[in-house]
């Protein structure tokens, strides 16, 4: 039989951080007038905090008679104080302190390696505190972007200037962020503004950082200076999300000589070959957010185009996106009850222990009733669907006669693929840009209800669309995607979870199938694989 006395023992750390009896360590803390002398207990330190047990070591602390002695001028003595009593009694109170004070904890703690109250402490300062963040996003995106275990701080600040970019980049002390926060700006995707603004902005950072106020046009010291200082930043910047005459005039006009050797000759080779095409997405603001961890920057930006590709009602308009369903999260059986009457729904599934994402989109509801379907009525024939698909899916596609007057075409590509031009050196993403797309294969199926894999009859009603897709990303892999070929078998509405074609993509249980039969291309993936999560998001267009 064993007793605690816990309470007891938590009484008597605190009686002795309160008077400090025997102390053995003097730290000198702050700075100014906030400067002040904290008295502590080596044993304590030391068994509390690996960074005072290598702080108080032989190599490190100065020693002055009984006394060890150290200084940490950078915290301040109130937050310094918060963190000797955790050290103590192993509680920290923030409830009465300041934003500021806070802050200044999260830092110390970060700083002295105390990650256990370092997680709860900035939770609570996210949720608690965010108008003091939102008026002091340089010094909470300096602080955060530098200390690696301050990530929800820093997705919170980045997250926030990302939607209202204006106000940060026009802010008086947007001069003063560091270049390495700077970049990690311009690297995310959901930076929701025009890429000639950014542009813009970085050359004011440049000029203003660098206190280069002369005339830059005749002095060749002071284009070297401001070359050498945004030779980083530059790469990030994503030229071919500008228009062709913002490039010429914002870019090409007054700063040509800040671009990397061949830079602009390969942009404006860019804007050449875009003009053969239908209108380019290009002088958008950077696509928002699609908030989940199962793909990132490129894979984003072709989900997003394979989407306006067959979104044609709104085709320079930006998708926002709503996670409304997560195996994981919600339950694997609950997909019918959440996903109930949505339209337009993107399934992202993560396949366990592979670095493999399927997924597919949806465009009309997962319900077995539907009026119309993806712009298709129930009662439009066969062919008329197909007609129209083919109408829809050719929107950027360019006839032969002006493959052929162009001297410097690429071979086509075979019929229902991308055609991609080379990546735009440090023109940033996306990488590639679709510069035709031909019409799909003339499709080879049969209206016969016998399920062409198995042998069996298939009497289910699916849901009709002629805009649906499936698609696959798979480690140093091209991106593919597979369209569906007959707008009669797209969507299965009786399925327990999302299934798409008669057996092209479908979840069972914690399992994904592909079969290829309604879906073309086929994707160079089949078989049955074990799920670790998947996602749906309702696609929400402006």
């Amino acid at each position: 039989m064993s007793f605690g006395f816990t309470s007891t023992l938590t009484a008597d750390y605190n009686r002795l951080y309160a008077t400090k009896d025997d102390y053995d360590v003097i730290i000198d803390v702050g700075e100014g007038p906030d400067k002040s002398e904290c008295r502590a207990h080596s044993i304590i330190l030391k068994t509390r905090s690996e960074y005072f047990r290598i702080a108080l070591s032989s190599n490190w602390a100065k020693k002055e008679g009984n006394y060890y002695k150290y200084s940490k001028p950078n915290i301040s003595s109130r937050a310094f104080d918060a963190v000797l009593k955790y050290l103590y009694v192993g509680t920290i109170d923030v409830s009465q302190e300041s934003p500021e004070t806070i802050f200044s904890i999260i830092l110390a703690l970060d700083e002295m390696q105390l990650y256990a109250p370092l997680g709860v402490v900035q939770k609570f300062f996210v949720d608690n505190y965010t108008n003091w963040i939102d008026k002091n996003p340089v010094k909470t995106l300096e602080m955060a972007s530098t200390n690696d275990n301050l990530s929800l701080i820093k997705e919170y600040i980045e997250k926030i200037i990302c939607q209202e970019p204006e106000k940060f980049f026009e802010s008086t002390d947007f001069v003063d962020v560091k270049e390495h926060s700077l970049i990690g700006l311009l690297e995310r995707d959901d930076l929701v503004m025009k890429e000639v603004d950014i542009w813009e902005a970085i050359i004011k950072w440049g000029k203003s950082k660098y206190d280069i106020t002369e005339d830059i046009d005749s002095d060749s010291i002071y284009k070297e200076t401001l070359r050498t200082k945004l030779e980083k930043c530059i790469n990030y910047i994503r030229f071919c999300r500008m228009t062709s005459s913002e490039y010429a005039l914002k870019v090409r006009e007054p700063y040509r000589w800040l671009l990397p050797h061949g830079l602009d000759e390969e942009i404006i080779n860019h804007f050449l070959q875009a003009r053969t095409a239908a209108k380019p997405i290009l002088s958008q603001p950077r696509r928002r957010s699609l908030n989940t961890t199962f793909i990132f920057g490129e894979q984003i930006s072709y989900i997003y185009r394979w989407i306006m590709d067959q979104e044609i009602s709104a085709p320079n308009a930006l998708p926002d996106f709503r996670l409304i369903f997560k195996a994981d999260r919600d339950g694997w059986d609950t997909f019918r009850q959440k996903c109930q009457g949505k339209e337009r729904t993107l399934v992202l599934i993560k396949v366990r222990d592979a670095p493999i994402i399927l997924g597919g989109y949806n465009p009309v509801t997962w319900d077995v009733e539907q009026p119309t379907v993806g712009g298709i009525t129930s009662a439009t024939s066969p062919d008329e669907q197909r007609k129209q698909a083919h109408q829809r899916r050719n929107v950027i596609s360019i006839s032969s006669q002006s493959q052929a007057s162009s001297s410097t075409a690429a071979p086509l590509p075979p019929a229902g693929q991308f055609f991609f031009q080379q990546p735009l050196r440090n023109a940033g993403l996306p990488r590639f840009q679709p510069v035709v797309r031909l019409p799909p294969r003339p499709p080879q199926i049969s209206s016969s209800p016998v399920h062409p894999q198995f042998g069996r009859f298939d009497f289910t009603e699916y849901n009709k669309t002629s805009n649906s897709f499936i698609f696959l990303f798979q480690l140093d892999s091209i991106p593919q995607r597979a369209c569906i070929i007959d707008s009669n078998f797209a969507i299965d509405p009786t399925a327990a979870s999302p299934k798409f074609g008669r057996s092209d993509l479908r979840i069972e249980g914690q399992k994904v199938s592909c079969l290829p039969i309604d879906y073309e291309p086929s994707l160079s993936l089949d078989g049955m694989y074990d799920i670790s999560d998947y996602e749906v998001h309702q696609v929400q267009l402006p």
